[in-house]
């Protein structure tokens, strides 16, 4: 943490001794600038015009970002029935995989792996929590709804899909 010293009274300049008024003036300066460097090292920048752009919006109120912007992602039994009817759709490809292969391909090449996010962290769910989304998902009545959807019209289902999970 970085001590503010005392900065300059009227008593100073009253007395005019001009040691003390250079001193004090000097120790005011060598604040300043670590608080500066300080807050440049925090937000990544030294452009002064970015750090006040970037302190107006993290603490003046009319500025504030709100931080939860955007839809919250929630798993729903309709979500997680479409995960299960995705993961069944892959498994019913040619190539034969198990499920535990085709949640991992989707923890880390799709947007199944944004969605799967705790919160707004960077931290993804574990193939362990993912697998047991797809099996509630999976016994569900909500996945016979959704396979009936997909067998009816594939291309409406992906849009769906899209619009939950994608976007």
């Amino acid at each position: 943490m970085i001590k503010k010293p005392s900065g300059l009274s009227l008593a100073d300049f009253v007395r005019g001794n001009q040691e003390i008024i250079n001193e004090k003036s000097k120790a005011v300066a060598d604040y300043k600038a670590k608080v500066y460097a300080s807050i440049a090292k925090e937000f990544s920048t030294e452009n002064p015009l970015e750090l006040v752009i970037i302190l107006a919006e993290k603490y003046h109120e009319p500025f504030k970002i709100n931080q939860t912007q955007g839809r919250k992602r929630k798993w729903t039994p309709e979500i997680e029935a479409m995960l299960a009817v995705f993961i069944e759709l892959r498994l019913d490809q040619e190539n034969p995989r198990s499920i535990d292969e085709d949640i991992e391909y989707l923890l880390s090449k799709t947007a199944w792996a944004d969605f799967a996010k705790k919160g707004n962290k960077r931290q993804t769910f574990g193939n362990e929590a993912f697998r047991k989304r797809y099996d509630a998902g999976r016994k569900s009545i909500q996945f016979e709804i959704e396979m009936a959807k997909v067998n009816a019209d594939r291309n409406a289902w992906a849009k769906r899909l899209k619009k939950l999970i994608y976007d």
